[in-house]
């Protein structure tokens, strides 16, 4: 269907309706020297989204901006040459008297399948941010809360929810267990949140 829509909006200004109601109006597009469209821009039902394509007409990423709750938000799509979503990032508009001063909320990263391989939650306090990283099947791997890029907490989880050892880490400081897919691979030493160099041991 996505296909079939690009294919009808090769020009500025149409419009396309549905019972005699207006679903989509092209108001922009850009074509390359071969008439390929590596740029669109339509709104429908009071959204925009923009379309961004590389030059041999492979969707790259999409641009909706849209409002919830009187805030305005932009989520960049990006998609790998399947056509399969491989990142979302999450922005609020935080004046809408400068556009383009925005606050990053959330960034979901999938796999080459298009499963949820993380997802992270940038808080309103300036450099916090909370990282959940998932299984294959679903259930979370792991949970962890930095704070200008230093880690401060975490907890880990084996692939049915349950909760693994961490060691004494504990705000940013102590020993930690490090896992991979629930399997345990080595305890390494932190400080103030940041690994110790070659502290790291295989137990």
């Amino acid at each position: 269907m996505k296909s079939v829509f690009i294919l009808l909006c090769c020009l500025t200004g149409l419009k396309i309706h549905a019972q005699d109601t207006l679903i989509a109006e092209v108001i922009d597009t850009t074509l390359n020297e071969d008439g390929q469209i590596i740029f669109l821009w339509n709104e429908t039902n009071g959204n925009e989204t923009y379309f961004d394509y590389d030059r041999n007409g492979k969707l790259l990423r999409t641009t909706l901006t849209t409002e919830k709750n009187g805030t305005q938000y932009d989520i960049i799509t990006e998609y790998n040459s399947n056509r399969t979503v491989t990142r979302e990032i999450y922005l609020y508009i935080i004046n809408k008297k400068f556009y383009g001063k925005s606050q990053l909320d959330m960034i979901k990263e999938f796999d080459e399948n298009g499963q949820i391989k993380s997802i992270s939650h940038f808080h309103e306090t300036k450099g916090s941010q909370t990282m959940v990283n998932y299984y294959p099947n679903g259930q979370v791997d792991s949970q962890a809360d930095y704070m200008d890029g230093r880690l401060m907490n975490i907890q880990n989880f084996d692939d049915e929810g349950h909760s693994l050892p961490i060691g004494s880490f504990k705000d940013g400081n102590g020993e930690l267990v490090f896992y991979k897919q629930g399997i345990q691979m080595s305890i390494c030493r932190y400080k103030k949140g940041k690994l110790i160099k070659r502290s790291c041991r295989c137990d």
